[in-house]
């Protein structure tokens, strides 16, 4: 498939990327030096390639840059899909190079009505303690979660 690709003189790919495959995408992309654009979510990758175009941008250094300027020292991060699980593990990446600690309890719910039962439990097992939580789901079901607050 890429010797057909190869033959018809494309100047970039377009297309998705998951961990599993950004090492040979990387791979094709570096040997025959054509760019590969993808809308997926960017990743943090140890080895940069200038081939690789992540037209979302990563903006998990933006949400710790937030926790390092209001000072939070527990976060609670709740997400909703696998997306989420990768913006988290990213967030671990940054945060580990990061001279400011902070505990990070991650939660993963299934939907809206998961969110508020996590949000609930948190109030009621510290009522008085004001809580600093990310949610990492659309904004629509942000929005609905919010209605039920």
């Amino acid at each position: 498939m890429v010797c057909t690709i190869m033959s018809k003189e494309v100047f970039a790919v377009f297309g998705k990327a998951n961990t599993s495959m950004l090492a040979t995408v990387k791979s094709y992309s570096n040997t025959f030096q054509i760019p590969y654009l993808t809308t997926s979510m960017a990743m943090n990758t140890s080895d940069p390639t200038p081939y690789i175009l992540f037209l979302r941008p990563m903006y998990v250094k933006a949400i710790v840059d937030l926790i390092h300027h209001f000072q939070w020292d527990v976060v609670h991060y709740v997400y909703i899909s696998n997306e989420g699980l990768m913006r988290v593990q990213q967030l671990f990446q940054v945060m580990g190079k990061s001279e400011h600690q902070v505990t990070l309890n991650v939660k993963r719910a299934t939907d809206v009505n998961s969110s508020y039962a996590i949000l609930k439990d948190l109030h009621e097992k510290e009522p008085e303690i004001n809580f600093h939580t990310v949610l990492d789901m659309s904004i629509q079901m942000a929005s609905n979660l919010m209605k039920q607050l």
